[in-house]
């Protein structure tokens, strides 16, 4: 793609490839990721609603949730697709323009603080429920005949 004094734009084929072909594709296949993103956050608010009976002493040891900690790595291709553009990005100021590579250091910060939490956030929703778990786990291991904490 060639521009003149920032009027009109002159493509060349592999330009028109990439506006017309390569970016529609790569915005489909990041919205669909993104859908899997609702679905996924959804489902995972939902089942939080749920009144879930946690066993503190389940062999996962994570009274029966341990699924969900496996499930961040589901997320790998798009975290990978989303570095991967990124460093194009960042790639193509630094050789082109000139700009420091140190000069994306908070852009790169908040990319890698944005999808953490992106990922591993929803699942905090099980944080309090988890928690209960644990203590009455533990107060069922200190005080086993205290009837309170009997079903």
């Amino acid at each position: 793609m060639v521009c003149d004094a920032g009027r009109r734009w002159h493509l060349t084929p592999a330009g028109y490839w990439y506006v017309f072909v390569g970016m529609p594709i790569v915005q489909f296949i990041l919205q669909r990721w993104y859908l899997r993103f609702f679905i996924w956050y959804r489902f995972l608010w939902q089942v939080s609603k749920l009144n879930l009976h946690l066993v503190p002493t389940h062999p996962d040891h994570c009274a029966g949730m341990a699924f969900l900690g496996r499930s961040a790595y589901a997320f790998g291709p798009i975290l990978f697709a989303q570095g991967a553009m990124l460093a194009g990005v960042v790639a193509s100021r630094v050789i082109y323009r000139g700009e420091s590579l140190l000069s994306f250091k908070l852009q790169m910060g908040a990319f890698v603080i944005f999808f953490v939490l992106a990922i591993l956030g929803p699942l905090m929703m099980f944080t309090p429920k988890m928690a209960a778990a644990k203590r009455k786990g533990l107060a069922s291991r200190l005080w086993p005949g205290c009837p309170g904490l009997r079903r």
